[in-house]
């Protein structure tokens, strides 16, 4: 064991120049998010409460493991932003397309270190999310307020504890803060007419059928879509493209959560209207989605 931690900790690989080390960690299980997706999958945890996810244990963990742990309110979450369109590149060429600056969505796209912000296209990709614990059952563990895609390997789940986690003089630049006054991603409102939500509580139906919803009631479900959207998802390329005169009025965008395919428009500036829901089965891509 000695030996093994010794290669562990000394291990090198020589890259022009440059010394490297790896370590061959194990994910302890995977999430099962109400985000089926990246797109619309919050940049923060607890910016929608209403989120649900649910972390299975791997099978050879004792179920006991988390014995304890409904003690707590809250847990961090330790893991791999796995689906990063540049992981790839990351893990297999030596940091050569590791950049150092990333655009900011809340500062429009201006740029900054990476390590200044919490952008998930980082040298090493990975995630650190704090969340709250809503029922321990042995090896599977409901969480709220995260912000995971679903399918996300975990490397490892820490509780939080606030006389050491919580720090009363912590300081932050304005565009991090909770009420920051030029926050250009904040919506004022959400509107659903009664023949969407009919829709889309029929569509729910077949997902909570098939046991692939996260979430225990139709209610939960409206509530995660209402909370998401009063901010703006979009992509900073979408949400410049809007402001131009090229934008076509109507234009719908997705919401691809709980197994579901939710449309909607942004015609009055802060106002989002939902109009439409499909399961994802039959969705088209973000890219094919018309107006």
């Amino acid at each position: 064991q000695k030996l093994l931690r010794d290669q562990l900790v000394s291990a090198r690989r020589e890259t022009n120049g440059r010394a490297g080390s790896s370590y061959p960690f194990r994910a302890i299980g995977n999430i099962r998010s109400c985000y089926t997706e990246r797109n619309g999958t919050p940049r923060q945890p607890f910016l929608v409460e209403g989120a649900r996810a649910v972390l299975s244990l791997r099978d050879d963990l004792q179920a006991d493991i988390t014995e304890g742990l409904a003690k707590y309110s809250h847990c961090w979450l330790l893991y791999v932003f796995h689906r990063n369109t540049d992981l790839e590149k990351l893990l297999y060429n030596d940091g050569k397309h590791v950049k150092s600056k990333v655009h900011v969505p809340r500062l429009n796209g201006g740029k900054l270190g990476v390590y200044a912000t919490r952008s998930p296209h980082r040298p090493c990709p990975i995630g650190l999310s704090l969340a709250r614990i809503i029922a321990v059952n042995g090896r599977k563990i409901t969480l709220g307020g995260c912000d995971v895609v679903d399918g996300t390997p975990i490397l490892d789940l820490k509780p939080y504890v606030p006389f050491c986690d919580s720090v009363k003089d912590a300081v932050a630049p304005a565009w991090v803060d909770s009420d920051y006054a030029h926050d250009p991603l904040k919506m004022s409102k959400v509107v659903m007419d009664e023949s969407v939500r009919k829709r889309l509580e029929i569509e729910w139906s077949h997902v909570k059928a098939s046991a692939l919803s996260v979430f225990d009631t139709f209610e939960d479900l409206v509530l995660l879509i209402q909370q998401a959207l009063l901010l703006d998802i979009r992509s900073l390329h979408q949400r410049l493209q809007a402001g131009t005169a090229r934008a076509k009025e109507g234009k719908k965008y997705q919401l691809l959560v709980d197994h579901l395919d939710v449309r909607y428009t942004i015609n009055t500036p802060g106002e989002v209207t939902v109009v439409g829901v499909e399961p994802m089965s039959t969705r088209a891509s973000p890219q094919e989605a018309g107006p």
